[in-house]
């Protein structure tokens, strides 16, 4: 079964706001996520994937 992390702790576990996270979803940027109703909730496999992808080399 997928594991999925709320809008609060994803923010946490990134150091960003929700506002950012908000934000990113109107613009189509950030992690993968699903709308459960008025819920939004981040699958962690997504979050990994995103953060992989937005790693960078000096």
């Amino acid at each position: 079964m997928t594991e999925f992390k709320t809008a609060p702790e994803l923010a946490e576990q990134i150091r960003t706001s929700e506002n950012t996270l908000s934000w990113w979803r109107q613009v189509g940027k950030g992690p993968e996520y699903v709308r459960l109703g008025k819920r939004v909730l981040y699958p962690v496999d997504g979050i990994e994937s995103w953060i992989a992808a937005e790693r960078r080399t000096a």
